[in-house]
């Protein structure tokens, strides 16, 4: 997965195009806000939800009527952003068409079929190929039910990990629950093991596989942060 820095200095990475196809129409379904930066001499952005598409296009409430108001033809080109779940997609499309709605002014858009999701975080996260193995369990409790899995690494950085997983094996966690991964990273010469909290679980692009987004936790292990920080800067 190729990551891309965009000009306000944010990384985005692309998904998959079944993972695009899910998300925007989870967009229409939740009426999210989009923003749309229009390729014309002025260059005027504009705000809006999401408020009903097809397969072809989507179709964008203006909260309000940019200065001076646009004069839209169709094929004009812009750059979009889409807030959806607490996550921020960027794409591109163009203009199909504006009109008056009983609401308010309406902009017709090309559906995009490919989206990009920023990422947010302090670190840039270094692609690992799919065959690097992590494996997955919970912290040793009295009383508590032994878990463990293994999945392949994505993508990582010393704040987190991106890994691939079975559904039924991620059943057993939640978002916010602690976990403990070990994992390789090519070419370096020890195996992590550290604390981390599951933040995120994501469908993938295959039936039955799940993304799991953890923060790693490194409050009691400031030296093996340092160590996998040196380890990235080394391998990637």
């Amino acid at each position: 997965m190729q990551a891309v820095q965009n000009a306000c200095g944010l990384y985005a990475y692309p998904l998959g195009r079944q993972q695009s196809v899910r998300s925007v129409e989870q967009a229409v379904r939740c009426e999210a806000q989009v923003s749309l930066v229009l390729r014309t001499e002025a260059e005027p952005c504009v705000v809006g939800q999401v408020v009903a598409g097809t397969q072809e296009s989507l179709w964008i409430a203006l909260e309000a009527e940019p200065a001076p108001p646009i004069e839209v033809l169709p094929t004009v080109f812009c750059d979009g952003e889409l807030k959806l779940g607490g996550a921020l997609y960027l794409f591109s499309t163009s203009v199909l068409g504006v009109r008056d709605g009983e609401s308010g002014r309406m902009l017709e858009i090309v559906r995009p079929d490919e989206l990009e999701i920023v990422q947010r975080r302090r670190f840039l996260r270094a692609s690992v190929r799919e065959s690097s193995p992590v494996r997955l369990s919970l912290p040793a409790e009295a009383g508590a039910e032994p878990w463990s899995c293994r999945g392949s690494v994505l993508n990582l950085s010393v704040d987190g990990m991106a890994c691939l997983t079975g559904q039924r094996d991620t059943d057993a966690v939640a978002v916010g629950e602690r976990i403990h991964l070990e994992f390789e990273l090519p070419q370096a010469d020890e195996t992590f093991a550290v604390e981390a909290v599951v933040r995120s679980k994501t469908p993938a692009g295959t039936e039955h596989r799940v993304v799991l987004g953890v923060q790693f936790q490194f409050q009691d292990a400031p030296a093996q942060f340092e160590r996998l920080h040196a380890a990235l800067q080394a391998n990637f």
